[in-house]
Order: structure tokens, then sequence, then C-alpha cells
């Protein structure tokens, strides 16, 4: 529920949506940080965002991002 409203507001970021949608964020992930995700949140997030924007799939669900979140 909580997550859902979060996904919600974020994909509605017209900035945001359009920045990891075109992958331009990936430049961006520090991958030398050993306590980071090294990109694997952010990713998950993107691939998200591009099926709800970019898929033709009536629904999504967040299985991939819930996971790696987990």
């Amino acid at each position: 529920c909580y997550m859902n409203t979060a996904i919600q507001c974020l994909s509605h970021t017209p900035t945001l949506v359009q920045f990891l949608i075109t992958d331009a964020y990936k430049k961006f992930i520090n991958k030398e940080n050993r306590s980071s995700t090294m990109g694997q949140a952010i990713n998950a997030f993107a691939e998200l965002l591009k099926r709800l924007w970019l898929g033709s799939d009536s629904s999504v669900t967040p299985r991939d991002f819930k996971s790696v979140i987990e």
C-alpha cells in the first residue's frame, strides 16, 4: 500500500521519469561504494517506469523492484 503510493508519486514526476526512461541516470551510478546496491535499486526502478510509461501492458506489478528493495 505505502510502496504503491510512493511509486505513483515518483512516476508522475516528469523530470525524474524522463531521466530514468532515457537511461541518462546510468552514468551517475556509483559502483565503487561497497555498501550500496551497485545500481540495482535504481535500475529496477527505471525498468518499472519503462514498463509503466513505455509498455503496452494494462497492469504492471512492481515485483522485481520490490525484491531488490527487500
